[in-house]
């Protein structure tokens, strides 16, 4: 893999409302959350919406991939876990692997270190999962 000297091109993708965090990546998919609170499964290649569906919105925060498991947090104070390998040959959205409310808008990226969790919510708590 590289990084270009100079872009040749670009290809947007219009996904209806903004787009506030940073991509993640698996495999050949671009996971990205708007603001509006629609999570996308995007082909990395071609640009087409493999899969989507909304969770309780906005969603502010970076999705984020450890092991093949997607976590997002959501404005209703949940935070979600996918597994993006089980649902890889289903088509359709990953399947929820586990949910947990922490309260209070979850705004901030999820951080993963050593098996555990750290995300801080808008009610001014830094949860630590595991």
């Amino acid at each position: 893999m590289f990084i270009p000297p100079r872009p040749g091109r670009s290809r947007p993708l219009n996904v209806g409302s903004g787009v506030w965090g940073t991509v993640a990546l698996w495999r050949d998919l671009v996971i990205a959350d708007t603001d509006e609170g629609k999570v996308l499964g995007i082909d990395r290649v071609t640009g087409a919406v493999r899969w989507s569906f909304f969770l309780t919105g906005p969603l502010w925060q970076s999705p984020v991939v450890v092991e093949d498991v997607l976590l997002l947090g959501d404005c209703a104070g949940v935070l979600h876990a996918y597994d993006l390998a089980g649902g890889a040959a289903a088509p359709g959205p990953p399947p929820e692997r586990w949910q947990v409310a922490l309260g209070g808008c979850i705004e901030s990226t999820p951080a993963v270190w050593e098996g555990s969790i750290f995300v801080g919510t808008r009610a001014g708590a830094v949860h630590a999962l595991w």
